[in-house]
């Protein structure tokens, strides 16, 4: 089966042909596609888009991946600043207990 493209993909068809095939064209003037293109074309765009998916997943990863990131060191810092609260706050609870025995022991 051959498919007919318009002439502006006449240039990129000429270097796809091979050198042993003629230049033929259809009754409108348009350039008509080798049958090994009608594979060969297929696959190569199937190949290209699975690049471009890959490329696109790959960066949606990373950004998913930045986020958390930034996101944990966010909770990371704010656990941070509480678990200093709460050493604060026993070590002035084990201060007064301190004192309190050694009021006791008076």
């Amino acid at each position: 089966m051959r498919t007919t493209l318009p002439s502006s993909c006449a240039a990129r068809n000429r270097r796809l042909r091979r050198p042993s095939e003629p230049n033929r064209r259809s009754r409108r003037g348009e350039e008509t596609v080798p049958a090994w293109i009608d594979v060969a074309l297929p696959n190569h765009m199937r190949v290209r888009s699975r690049d471009d998916l890959a490329e696109m997943f790959i960066r949606r990863m990373g950004a998913i991946h930045k986020r958390a990131r930034n996101e944990m060191e966010r909770i990371q810092s704010r656990q941070r600043a509480q678990l200093e609260n709460l050493v604060t706050l026993l070590d002035g609870l084990v201060d007064i207990v301190a004192d309190g025995q050694d009021d006791a022991r008076w």
